[in-house]
């Protein structure tokens, strides 16, 4: 399935946005926030990541792949996101935290 040009926009500056977001504020970051930054709606989120732990990995997943070094092969855009080739299948996200 192809997205639509403007869709493709829409995902593409998402990722980005929320990689930004993520290096700035950690992963406490809001959903709404990242949304907001990244002129889309709250809805436009979670139509391409069902959760924020899958936004995550997304955003793993885009930036291992677009490292130099990278050796992961390079996934079609409309596949990044839910179960993209080479994703982790685990979030960071879900491991649940501990007292320091």
């Amino acid at each position: 399935m192809t997205l639509r040009a403007d869709a493709q926009r829409n995902l593409d500056r998402l990722l980005d946005v929320a990689g930004e977001c993520f290096a700035e504020q950690g992963l406490d970051v809001s959903v709404d926030e990242i949304a907001r930054r990244a002129g889309v709606g709250h809805g436009t989120v979670f139509r391409n990541f069902p959760s924020k732990d899958d936004l995550v990995i997304a955003v793993l997943n885009e930036r291992i792949r677009s490292s130099p070094n990278s050796r992961l092969p390079h996934a079609p855009s409309q596949m990044r996101g839910r179960g993209s080739p080479g994703s982790f299948g685990t979030s960071p996200c879900s491991t649940p935290r501990t007292s320091r």
